[in-house]
């Protein structure tokens, strides 16, 4: 069984997209070592990240990202065992939701204002959006 996990927090400072992706090359590669998979999204300063892996390697990384100085405020909103990966091929990705159609916006709009009131999300719902939006957008919407 794979562990997901749907995490939210908040940058302490607005993170420019060079950044962002500085930050998704070092999880890739680290992720690769750990054999974690996932996605990272952002919008004005508010990360939701899905990380999968082996449960007690994916618990031992979040509490790693908890002391992380760049975000506070670290809340888990899900968390499942599920017997495949959503995200198999990625290490790490960014979604960048601003790529993406208005109706795939709006689905993603809901889950921040969630993450934003501490409100559960579901790990299959995210990670089945992902899965098909960044396929649809033939790699736009999505970077290494």
């Amino acid at each position: 069984m794979i562990y997901q996990l749907v995490y939210t927090s908040i940058a302490y400072h607005d993170m420019p997209l060079e950044e962002r992706l500085d930050i998704v090359k070092t999880s890739a590669r680290n992720n690769q070592r750990r054999n974690v998979t996932g996605v990272l999204l952002y919008r004005k300063r508010r990360f939701i990240q899905i990380l999968e892996g082996d449960k007690s390697v994916v618990e031992d990384l979040v509490a790693e990202l908890r002391k992380d100085q760049r975000h506070g405020d670290f809340r888990v909103l899900a968390s499942q065992e599920n017997d495949h990966r959503e995200f198999a091929s990625w290490n790490m990705k960014l979604y960048n939701p601003d790529l993406c159609d208005e109706v795939s916006r709006q689905a993603l709009e809901s889950w921040f204002d969630k993450a934003e009131h501490g409100e559960a999300v579901d790990c299959d719902d995210i990670g089945l959006f992902l899965h098909h939006a960044t396929r649809s957008a033939s790699g736009s919407a999505a970077r290494r």
